[in-house]
């Protein structure tokens, strides 16, 4: 792995009980990179990013974040590393505002942290920006 691997997989596969889905999948991106996993329905997009997520376990192989393992580490405490998933779903509340629903992602957070992320937020994707105030049913 380079030191500048922000993310790496390194042989995982990874499925459900004994069926596997994704087989021997290795992966690098850097600081900066950006990756779309496209693909038809049933493809393992999903599995992927739970794998990553640590939400299914990995049958083989090894995820790394900023050079270190994985493995041990909590789903909550991925997400705490910056590591996240948002699923298809727009698991959204309707009634509240775009902001109001990142607000809620980092309620644990000081007020002065909320808001710097909801900016950092907006500043990766700058549609949202105009959009901060609207109900997400609207969207």
């Amino acid at each position: 792995m380079a030191a500048h691997d922000i993310l790496s997989l390194e042989n995982v596969s990874a499925g459900y009980g004994k069926v596997g889905v994704l087989h021997d999948v290795n992966l690098k991106l850097g600081a900066g990179d950006t990756l779309a996993v496209v693909g038809a329905n049933g493809a393992g997009k999903s599995t992927l990013l739970r794998a990553i997520m640590g939400q299914i376990p990995l049958m083989s192989g090894e995820v790394r974040f900023a050079g270190a393992p994985l493995a041990r580490l909590s789903i909550h405490n991925r997400a705490r590393l910056g590591i996240g998933y948002a699923p298809e779903g727009r698991q959204l509340f309707p009634a509240m505002s775009v902001e109001e629903n990142l607000e809620l992602g980092a309620t644990r957070e000081s007020a002065p942290e909320r808001r710097r992320r909801i900016e950092q937020m907006m500043a990766v994707f700058p549609k949202l920006t105009p959009l901060r105030r609207t109900h997400c049913a609207y969207l």
